[in-house]
């Protein structure tokens, strides 16, 4: 597949079909990792993404072409649990576009899904931009969208949140004309800033050991991501006041008030709400 991690498409036993990215990817080690919570965010909020798997890769599946393409020489994937993103789809019957052009862009069923990506993406600090694929159920149906990669979410490989403003935004602004306000990024604002930590829990003890090459460090991780949730406002208004012509409709919001802190009281608001 596309994509600087290199990603195998993959049949499994059970005739299923999954576009499965390993930890010996070429991108970075901790892809998988990335994946793996980045997805189950999108889950949550009710945004369009593939469902997610732990798929293993026997090492008596592995021809000798099935490498990586490096820039002067090609490393054979190597067998283990790989991150498996499952394809919308039967690949032999159901046609994934990677693009469509902007007028059907406006008539994706499910396009303000962009919007909520968006909250995620500012919320993760995606150093990438926006990953969507296309597909429909028959020739006449609309096309949908699917949000797919987060390989480069919470900072990429660094997980230090640098919130550029323009990072995670997708290539066509058409999909962003309709936004007037931040109104329009529920629910998925509201359902971002009351994430449920026990959500990022089930997640952590879910992955593979093999995976994680510093506890200490994902730890520190996710603990700054759960407290920049009262922040996802704000990280919205500085993408839209960085390129307003993103976001036509879109009128200048008030004014923010100047606050001591970078969000504590709001944080522990959101912590007061009971569950």
């Amino acid at each position: 597949m596309r994509g600087c991690s290199q990603a195998h498409l993959v049949q499994t036993e059970e005739d299923e079909f999954f576009i499965v990215k390993a930890r010996d990817n070429p991108q970075h080690s901790r892809v998988p990792v990335n994946e793996a919570f980045g997805t189950a965010i999108l889950r949550q909020l009710g945004i369009c993404t593939p469902e997610p798997a732990l798929v293993v890769v026997p090492p008596e599946v592995l021809a000798p072409e099935v490498c990586y393409e490096l820039e002067h020489w090609r490393k054979p994937l190597q067998p283990g649990i790989c991150f498996g993103s499952r394809h919308p789809g039967d690949p032999r019957q159901v046609a994934v576009y990677d693009f469509i052009p902007s007028p059907l862009l406006q008539q994706v069923e499910n396009v303000r899904h962009f919007y909520g990506a968006l909250v995620v993406d500012r919320w993760t600090s995606n150093s990438d931009g926006r990953q969507a694929v296309f597909c429909r159920a028959t020739r006449k149906s609309p096309f949908r969208a699917y949000m797919i990669d987060a390989g480069n979410m919470f900072g990429d490989a660094s997980w230090i949140f640098r919130d550029a403003p323009l990072a995670g935004l997708y290539f066509a602004p058409v999909v962003y004309e309709r936004i007037t306000s931040l109104d329009d990024f529920e629910p998925w604002l509201t359902r971002a800033r009351l994430f449920p930590e026990a959500a990022i829990d089930a997640v952590y003890r879910a992955l593979p050991s093999e995976w994680i090459d510093s506890r200490p460090d994902l730890e520190a991780m996710l603990d700054r991501l759960l407290a920049r949730r009262p922040r996802i406002p704000d990280l919205l208004l500085d993408c839209r006041a960085a390129r307003p012509a993103l976001f036509p409709n879109w009128s200048r919001p008030l004014p923010r008030p100047v606050c001591s802190g970078p969000g504590r009281k709001g944080a522990a608001q959101i912590r007061a709400i009971p569950k």
